[in-house]
């Protein structure tokens, strides 16, 4: 009997915090959902089957009391090192991201035993202590407050830390991290060693009140800084999202007046090129005549803005990092078979767009090679609308994470961000990748799904 409460104990006390620990990182396992899911569980199992004899023999070495209560702690604690490195080995992210999930999860499943420890050292109808964890009221005990608190808990790391963690520095997550880690060892430190019989006295039960108060108050703060981070994230790429928008505009509004100006231009010269043209043709040099009409057409080409489709954002966007791209000697070339309307906002197109063609611009532009390019696909069939852009760059990346970063100077790859939050909101996906020094980006978007999110 004691065996098997010991092992379920175990389980409760550590399945569902493996749970929360894991599923935040679901799309970055190292195994199938299945295979890692069914793993975590066997080696728990494991590690509860190993638990439960090791409490059962010292239940023979020690007698009833806080020394056995202690000793099967420590050991318990000792357990959670294997628990540990199979998480960081089975999740590919960042440490410090899977520091502070891991020390979370075991905070928050320490204070959880140590609240159902205070309740049934010191109520009545306790049952009689033999000095060994999860008796048959503390497991009851433990299984509903484990049952009120996991669903808030998941809700906490899913929609206030999973969505915020990526708009974190490094430096910040390393800060957080840490924290959680000095906050874990407290606690393990202290109550795990803790005689909650002696907690009987007001003020005692006061300091440990007060204990759980600020420690779930640092967790509040390591969480608002999350929400902090985030809002400053999205302030900084709404600002970004209006700066070039602003930018293309002005941009925009140079070319078309300037080639209105030079259109007015052309238009009152034309009756001088007649003249010279009719001066060659009397001569009879059609060779100079058609040279003439040539380098005239060439000009007139210049000024005109390129009419790729009938989607004004698009039209303008390609027109305007065209002309950028022949500017700095980039081979630029665009296939587009698009309408006049998509299901697209047409903010979100531009932000979407104009980060694609901007970082192939700036990223070919850095080539050294003569053969320098940049290709765009933009393709709408049915409710789906594809975006490809291929460019050559000098074979130089950034990863993180298996994720690219930005290699801009003074950047820290807001661009990517915004193109993967845009993609998202119309259910749809990025790929980026590279072979080489051609670099790869495609975005998929539900053109006729409304936004989310």
């Amino acid at each position: 009997m004691t065996f098997l409460r010991l092992m379920l104990g175990y389980l409760l006390q550590t399945l569902p915090f493996a749970f929360l620990c894991i599923y935040p990182f679901r799309d970055a396992l190292r195994l199938p959902g299945k295979k890692a899911w069914g793993a975590t569980a066997l080696l728990l199992a494991a590690l509860g089957l190993l638990f439960a004899y090791a409490g059962c023999y010292l239940k023979g070495i020690f007698p009833p009391g806080q020394a056995l209560f202690q000793a099967a702690n420590a050991w318990f604690l000792f357990l959670l090192l294997p628990c540990g490195a199979w998480f960081f080995i089975l999740v590919r992210a960042g440490w410090q991201r899977k520091l502070f999930l891991l020390c979370f999860a075991l905070t928050s499943a320490m204070l959880i035993t140590a609240v159902c420890n205070l309740i049934c050292s010191n109520f009545p109808w306790s049952l009689p202590d033999d000095g060994l964890p999860y008796r048959i009221d503390a497991f009851l005990v433990l299984l509903l407050l484990t049952a009120l608190a996991l669903p808030a808990l998941w809700l906490l790391v899913e929609r206030g830390y999973r969505p915020m963690a990526d708009s974190l520095s490094s430096r910040e997550h390393t800060v957080l991290s840490l924290l959680c880690l000095g906050l874990f060892v407290f606690l393990a430190g202290g109550f795990s060693f803790l005689d909650y019989e002696h907690l009987d006295r007001p003020v005692m039960l006061f300091l440990f009140a007060a204990l759980v108060v600020c420690l779930c108050v640092l967790y509040g703060i390591c969480f608002r800084m999350l929400l902090l981070s985030h809002r400053q994230l999205r302030a900084q790429r709404e600002i970004r999202q209006a700066r070039q928008a602003f930018s293309l505009q002005q941009e925009q509004y140079r070319r078309i007046r300037d080639s209105v100006r030079q259109t007015r231009q052309m238009r009152h010269d034309l009756r001088h090129h007649m003249v010279t043209i009719q001066g060659y043709l009397q001569r009879g040099d059609l060779q100079a005549a058609s040279d003439y009409i040539a380098r005239y057409l060439e000009q007139a080409q210049r000024y005109a803005v390129t009419q790729l489709c009938e989607h004004p954002i698009v039209n303008t966007l390609i027109s305007h990092y065209q002309a950028l791209a022949e500017e700095a000697g980039i081979a630029f070339s665009a296939s587009v078979r698009l309408g006049a309307a998509l299901g697209v906002a047409p903010e979100d197109m531009a932000v979407l767009l104009g980060n694609l063609l901007d970082n192939a611009l700036e990223a070919a532009g850095r080539q050294s090679t003569v053969a320098r390019f940049i290709r765009v696909g933009l393709y709408a069939s049915g409710q789906m609308l594809a975006i490809t852009v291929d460019n050559s760059f000098d074979g130089t990346v950034r990863m993180a994470e298996g994720r690219y970063l930005s290699t801009k100077a003074l950047h820290d790859g807001l661009g990517l961000e915004s193109i993967a939050h845009i993609a998202a909101r119309y259910e749809g996906g990025v790929e980026f990748s590279h072979e080489k020094q051609v670099f790869h980006a495609s975005v998929m978007l539900a053109a006729q799904q409304a936004p989310s999110g």
